[in-house]
């Protein structure tokens, strides 16, 4: 294994505030990945139809329990119960095979660059490294990047469910299924 410089935070700022920068960006918008599922989740709940206006939840109480959970899994396995009891099967099959791939395509990529530990090495100079399960995974700009693409295609596809096709068969509907 090759020998790593290890440094503190400030010094790793110094050396690489452009990755640095990158990373506070993904997990910035993997915020927005997670609350735009909060938001899609408490819409499927409500009870009242159709949200207001660009979508916001009309009482919070599925924002609230969503919150509360913890781990992406049983978030997306609480996300999937809603969307397959107030849209059907056939709308679950098309969320998980679009948003649901992305979304955890997203969060593993992003697991990295978050919850890694971080170092430059001089055999990377615009680089970090991160040590994951064992092995190095060197992050260049442009990977960070990738990353971020992903983060965001991830919160896209769930606005867009979210938004567009649920809000769309549900007002068809009529409103409540």
């Amino acid at each position: 294994m090759r020998e790593a410089i290890l440094i503190n935070t400030s010094t790793l700022l110094e050396q690489r505030p452009a990755q640095l920068a990158m990373v506070g960006l993904i997990v910035a918008r993997w915020a927005y990945v997670e609350q735009a599922m909060a938001f899609f989740y408490d819409y499927l709940l409500a009870q009242k139809g159709p949200p207001q206006e660009f979508g916001y939840p009309i009482d919070g109480l599925g924002v609230a329990s969503f919150a509360a959970v913890r781990s992406l899994r049983a978030k997306l396995d609480l996300l999937h119960l809603a969307i397959e009891w107030r849209l059907g099967g056939e709308v679950l099959a098309e969320f998980k095979d679009s948003a649901g791939r992305r979304i955890e395509t997203a969060s593993r990529a992003r697991n990295v660059v978050a919850h890694g530990y971080a170092r430059c090495s001089d055999e990377y100079p615009d680089a970090l490294v991160y040590d994951w399960n064992g092995r190095d995974n060197v992050y260049t700009t442009a990977a960070l990047a990738d990353v971020l693409e992903k983060v965001g295609d991830a919160h896209e596809v769930v606005a867009w469910f979210h938004n567009i096709r649920a809000r769309s068969l549900i007002q068809s509907a009529g409103g409540a299924k």
